[in-house]
């Protein structure tokens, strides 16, 4: 993204989940309820891609590093610092998929950003982000294309790309658990395998 789309980004937009109402109204019984998704303003909250690149990379010295652990529970809310928070999350949740560390469904994630303004270009912050960290935006894919459609992953993804790989490493935050769903862990535990790529405690 060049310097004038990066600006651009910081405008506020109308939000996509109350047409800019502010309110939604319910589809069958017509009641009304304020939208949560721009806290009753009808608008959200430009997109900061520094300061969003900035929550997921640590910084010592000089040197950046991708966030190892990064909790989705300051994502909870309707003020600004909730949403940055949210779109920083989705953004480092959906790269960790996409570069297959973490290729269980990012339900959190998901349902934080449910209603964003800026959902199509977080995806391909969360994209690029994958690609420079992982080398790769396709292990998810090639994850679920195998298992719904029959797609071969190529040689050269990270183990999690393919059946019977790791499903996410040992550094998933614990308000994910739920992602990994207790009848995962049994149907692996029933093929004598782990639902991590570590050794449970």
């Amino acid at each position: 993204m060049d310097a004038t789309t990066l600006e651009a980004l910081k405008a506020p937009r109308t939000c996509p989940a109350c047409e800019g109402k502010g309110f939604k109204t319910w589809k069958y019984s017509g009641d009304t309820s304020p939208c949560r998704s721009c806290n009753r303003t009808g608008t959200q909250p430009g997109l900061d891609v520094q300061a969003l690149v900035d929550a997921i990379f640590t910084k010592r010295g000089k040197v950046k590093t991708f966030r190892k652990s990064f909790s989705s529970m300051g994502g909870w809310g309707t003020t600004l610092e909730a949403r940055a928070h949210a779109r920083a999350y989705y953004v480092w949740r959906l790269a960790r998929a996409h570069g297959g560390k973490d290729v269980s469904i990012p339900a959190n994630a998901s349902t934080l950003c449910h209603g964003d303004a800026f959902k199509a270009e977080l995806d391909q912050i969360a994209e690029a982000v994958a690609k420079i960290v992982f080398g790769t935006d396709m292990a998810a894919a090639y994850r679920w294309g195998a298992l719904l459609r029959g797609v071969e992953a190529p040689a050269g993804l990270p183990p999690a790309a393919y059946p019977n790989g790791p499903v996410c490493d040992g550094e998933k935050p614990g308000d994910e658990a739920l992602e990994l769903g207790a009848s995962f862990r049994e149907a692996c535990e029933a093929e004598g395998q782990t639902a991590f790529n570590f050794e449970p405690c």
